[in-house]
């Protein structure tokens, strides 16, 4: 999509990345949000579908947030099926990015950020379906993979069903689906966002070390 028609959705988005800016200052730059805003992550990405003879496929170690989050932070916005729309968590540095025709009606959707370390998410309603993939960008400087080329490379977003509940005490998680991520840079940055893109609403966390099993 060329850049004259990221313009409005460009605009809109940084309105409410500089509205939880205010809300909290420890929330990402808007401008170095804008990079992704405007279109740097366009690559393609798959995803390894649940096996239907088991419910988990592949374990790893939850990214962990440069800065524990006090409390639970969450957003919500409703969407149009002819209008694209942007939601963020503020400091957690989530941004999820929906498509036109993301939606066939009016559905309106949340996300939260779970307070603490894990870089782990809360998507609803559960079980929401989207015509095409939506984007989850997050912002690695909210996270200790910034400058952390092991970390880095070795990234992957997984589907956690049960949520929290699917993470253990040691920081081990096991995930239903897989999906690979691709690092986006910013200012001269090697990488500064994580995308990976999903088609249904649930949990989700960043994870490394994957383990298929």
């Amino acid at each position: 999509m060329g850049s004259s028609h990221r313009r409005p959705s460009l605009l809109a988005a940084l309105c409410l990345v500089a509205l939880a800016a205010c809300a909290d200052p420890s929330a990402p730059a808007a401008d170095a949000a804008a990079q992704v805003l405007a279109g740097k992550g366009k690559g393609t990405t798959k995803q390894i579908m649940v096996d239907s003879a088991k419910m988990y496929v592949a374990s790893g170690t939850v990214l962990q947030r440069a800065t524990y989050l006090k409390s639970d932070f969450g957003s919500s916005t409703c969407l149009a099926p002819d209008k694209e729309a942007w939601l963020s968590t503020g400091p957690a540095g989530l941004y999820v990015y929906f498509p036109v025709g993301s939606v066939s009606v009016t559905t309106c959707v949340t996300v939260t950020a779970y307070h603490g370390g894990d870089v782990v998410y809360e998507f609803g309603p559960h079980g929401t379906q989207f015509n095409v993939p939506i984007s989850l960008y997050q912002d690695l400087h909210a996270t200790n993979a910034a400058g952390n080329l092991a970390l880095l490379t070795d990234l992957f977003g997984g589907y956690v069903p049960a949520g929290e509940a699917d993470i253990s005490a040691d920081g081990t998680v096991q995930v239903s689906e897989v999906f690979p991520v691709e690092l986006i840079p910013y200012d001269g940055e090697n990488a500064r966002f994580a995308l990976f893109k999903t088609t249904h609403f649930s949990g989700y966390v960043l994870a490394t070390g994957r383990t298929s099993y």
